[in-house]
């Protein structure tokens, strides 16, 4: 384990590639998880990341502040990042309909097995140009923070 992330996993971080799954919890402790993937590592220890106002991750993030984000990637990268949330600006310059949070890195642990090797990151697909537009609009935000 680390409280810092690497060299490998700040680049991965800021590929634009990623699909990482955000684990949250609510009031009540009932966990929510969901696919991101508009995130920016700043530097070693804060991740920003980008999440719909209305998104129950978001609103898990505002409430209890703590996090769990699961990054798995090809090359047998697998690793979790745990820690704490800050919101930094709701409504977004990019969107109005998004919020930025600041991801205070407290643990990085390796997530790899010894049975199962990871080969592939997860794929997506952006469902139109629009959409190619504002994911570009959040990661210039990000990116100059």
């Amino acid at each position: 384990m680390s409280e810092l992330l690497s060299d490998k996993q700040l680049q991965l971080l800021r590929s634009k590639l990623v699909i990482a799954v955000l684990a949250t919890a609510d009031r009540q402790g009932r966990v929510n998880t969901a696919p991101m993937h508009l995130l920016w590592a700043k530097d070693e220890s804060t991740v920003l990341l980008c999440s719909a106002i209305r998104h129950r991750s978001s609103e898990n993030l505002k409430t209890q502040g703590r996090f769990a984000l699961s990054v798995m990637d090809q090359e047998d990268t697998a690793f979790s990042i745990l820690g704490t949330a800050k919101l930094l600006r709701q409504p977004m310059e990019a969107n109005a309909h998004m919020a930025l949070f600041s991801l205070a890195v407290e643990e990085v642990k390796s997530d790899t097995a010894p049975t199962l090797e990871v080969v592939n990151r997860v794929e997506t697909r952006q469902r139109n140009e629009k959409v190619a537009a504002f994911f570009h609009a959040c990661f210039v935000e990000m990116s100059a923070i």
